[in-house]
């Protein structure tokens, strides 16, 4: 009788041991990382009946990121995988779609696919280099694209051949610009980004502009022949901080027109449904390195410009016209959470469409009223959600659950929201993430994360490395 005494007191601390090891396997561990996937820049199909966006994930062997493209309809049935890309744009009538994948002879080339078809995309160019912000023209016939030309080096250097089976470091490099190298992702490539149009069946692509300028995402009037982008077209533009204008460009002539003026910044064109208007943001140029953007609206020739959002203490981005053209959705930061706003054009204060405490990010809106973005809140992982502007308090529904299996029964710290006064008064906000098993009675180490802003915010979005310190 001792002995299965003994027997049974080791099977219960056995049981103990493994319930523990359990439980600490349900945190969010760092090895998790590697397993995490990503819901990107969903685009909601003309009509509002379907989905497609990016999906993410970490190739473990070559460390380097995967992206798939999925399909679902807009109440996030029937979520699939569709093919190997990413960065998919809707063709106008809603038959294609266009996006970019590996393709011959190397590197990133852009596809166009039927989705009545079986088949894979047909691949329709042969660059040299990878293409960025596939846009239709609004007949359907060119994709416009942004993609890097080299500039020529003004200073060569003339390094001795290597011999066979030797083991150089690199050699150096030349540096003969002023933005030459950024945070996390090291030296810059050494050129400008220029607009180009290819045709929807494939043909060589043609550069619309030229000179050392960077040229942002091109954005097309319901004509197809004319382009509006933004851009720093002036003498020596890498000097010129917050001066960017806004542009039209015919795309047969190749002649460029500029819309706007400025002593500052204006940026995001955005046309109306009719190409009457275009919507921008900007800004005027002041001593500070940062500047609130105000909502603006102009007729398409530049004419008449108006802001309406001028007592709206807040920066506008991410601009989508409604299907009449009486006004403008757009995002907005506020106190850590992002939601959908409306302005209308003939005046009147911005409102609120959504509410929450989440991060609420579109990125495209259908005629239907259907806005389609990513949503994340403090326990919740980015998905992909939607939400019908015309509704009744509308509120983003979520659609899919990418990290569903890595995240069932996983236990997260709890995020307390602070505010504390600072110099002069002014009231700073914060976010404490605390351990998943927090015992108010204990002590625990504590990580301050510190970030000066306005110029960005922290956010209440899931921040897989604040959970996993607080792990």
């Amino acid at each position: 009788m001792k002995n299965k005494n003994i027997f049974f007191a080791l099977l219960v601390a056995l049981a103990l041991i493994v319930s523990v090891q359990a439980q600490d396997s349900k945190k969010l561990t760092l090895d998790l990382f590697l397993d995490w996937e990503y819901a990107l820049n969903p685009q909601i199909s003309p009509d509002g009946t379907q989905i497609i966006y990016t999906r993410r994930w970490t190739d473990k062997v070559n460390d380097k990121y995967e992206n798939d493209v999925w399909i679902m309809n807009a109440d996030g049935t029937r979520n699939r995988f569709l093919l190997k890309g990413a960065s998919p744009a809707w063709s106008p009538d809603g038959k294609r779609v266009a996006y970019v994948a590996p393709g011959q002879p190397t590197g990133t080339q852009i596809f166009v696919k039927w989705l009545d078809a079986a088949d894979a995309g047909t691949q329709v160019t042969r660059l040299e280099r990878a293409p960025t912000n596939l846009q239709w023209s609004p007949d359907g016939k060119s994709i416009a694209f942004n993609m890097l030309v080299p500039a020529k080096a003004n200073l060569k250097v003339n390094v001795p051949n290597k011999p066979e089976g030797a083991k150089w470091i690199e050699p150096p490099r030349v540096v003969d610009r002023l933005n030459y190298r950024s945070d996390a992702s090291g030296y810059r490539p050494e050129g400008f980004m220029h607009i180009f149009v290819v045709g929807d069946t494939g043909s060589t692509p043609r550069q619309l502009t030229d000179g050392d300028y960077n040229h942002d995402a091109p954005e097309w009037m319901p004509d197809s022949n004319t382009i509006i982008f933004s851009a720093t077209r002036k003498p020596d533009a890498e000097y010129v901080r917050f001066g960017s204008e806004i542009y039209s460009l015919n795309i047969k002539s190749n002649q460029i027109k500029p819309l706007t003026d400025r002593d500052g910044t204006d940026s995001e064109p955005t046309v109306s449904p009719d190409g009457k208007q275009i919507a921008y943001v900007g800004s005027d140029r002041n001593d500070d390195t940062y500047n609130i953007q105000k909502l603006y609206v102009m007729n398409s020739d530049g004419l008449n410009k108006r802001v309406l959002s001028e007592n709206f203490d807040r920066s506008p981005f991410g601009l989508m016209w409604s299907e009449t053209g009486d006004g403008v959705y757009f995002a907005t930061e506020d106190k850590g959470t992002n939601n959908l706003y409306f302005v209308p054009t003939k005046g009147g204060a911005p409102r609120q469409i959504t509410t929450g405490n989440h991060q609420f990010l579109p990125s495209s809106m259908s005629r239907n009223g259907t806005v389609a973005g990513v949503l994340s809140d403090t326990t919740q992982t980015g998905d992909i959600a939607s939400v019908n502007v015309k509704g009744n308090k509308p509120a983003p529904r979520k659609l899919t659950d990418v990290n569903g299996d890595l995240m069932e029964n996983r236990r997260l710290g709890a995020v307390e929201e602070i505010w504390y006064d600072s110099v002069g008064g002014m009231k700073v906000q914060g976010w404490i993430v605390k351990p998943p098993d927090f015992n108010p009675s204990k002590k625990y180490p504590l990580i301050l994360y510190i970030h000066g802003g306005p110029h960005a915010m922290y956010g209440i979005g899931f921040n897989f490395e604040f959970q996993n310190h607080a792990a």
